[in-house]
């Protein structure tokens, strides 16, 4: 039993072909946008260590991180943007639940 088939079956309880496909798509933009998700950049100046700042950093791939190219912040590191990230997560859940929610068989 593979694992195709294993996720094939949970897809199979009730939910017709443009259910499963509008599910499938769902989750593979859900992951889409965890292998590249939203970072910032957390700068902390060193005369007092609770100063920070973060700006935007754009998407990255996740094994890739982006760099800052700012010559001013020598101290700043790249940090998943969890909140945004969770948002989108979020948005496309929805969204996802409601398309396979309207695409149900009226029987």
């Amino acid at each position: 039993m593979g694992i195709n088939s294993v996720w094939w079956r949970c897809l199979d309880n009730d939910m017709n072909k443009k259910q499963k496909i509008v599910f499938l798509i769902g989750l593979s933009i859900i992951v889409f946008m965890g292998l590249i998700p939203p970072w910032y950049f957390q700068t902390t100046f060193t005369v007092d260590q609770h100063t920070a700042f973060e700006t935007d950093g754009g998407y990255e791939w996740i094994f890739d991180p982006p760099v800052s190219d700012q010559p001013w912040t020598p101290g700043s590191r790249s940090v998943v943007d969890l909140r945004r990230l969770l948002v989108q997560w979020g948005v496309v859940a929805i969204a996802t639940a409601g398309l396979v929610f309207v695409l149900r068989d009226k029987s």
